[in-house]
């Protein structure tokens, strides 16, 4: 694969299982930057489809909703901020990743082990339950007392 070309989509199976982190270790490691297809943007239509079909049952059984739509608003801006680095700087955060990779590593974890996938899935996962308890509990780390379905936007698929 040329460098600076799209990864490639995945496989349409792959959208619902990569959602629900169902894939395998040997799915989802790749050998360089490149390779790594975008899981947050193939998996957000899905997602969506999720929450408005949760909306419709929510109404037809209740004739209500399910939970408070501020709740919704704060876990899918929590999702969107979440992103933001991304869309706003454009590598910048991953530029400085590299280069404290690159000079400053103290072991080379191998990149097509599982127990490296393992590790990074609880890193990434630690750190967005932290970004998300922060988001909610504005600067007291007060959690939300209502569960929302839409706090399911974990970018770590992401």
């Amino acid at each position: 694969m040329a460098a600076g070309s799209p990864a490639p989509a995945l496989p349409a199976s792959q959208h619902l299982r990569a959602l629900l982190y169902a894939v395998q270790p040997s799915e989802s490691s790749f050998r360089s930057l490149h390779e790594v297809p975008s899981y947050v943007d193939q998996v957000v239509p899905l997602f969506v489809v999720f929450i408005l079909l949760e909306l419709v049952v929510s109404s037809i059984q209740r004739h209500k909703l399910s939970y408070r739509i501020n709740d919704a608003i704060s876990s899918l801006s929590a999702g969107i901020l979440s992103q933001l680095p991304e869309a706003v700087c454009r590598g910048f955060e991953l530029t400085g990743y590299v280069y404290i990779w690159e000079n400053y590593r103290l072991y080379e974890l191998p990149w097509d082990s599982p127990w490296t996938w393992y590790l990074t899935l609880l890193g990434v996962d630690f750190t967005y339950y932290w970004f998300h308890r922060l988001a909610h509990g504005c600067g007291n780390l007060r959690p939300s007392p209502e569960f929302c379905p839409s706090d399911a936007t974990l970018p770590t698929l992401w």
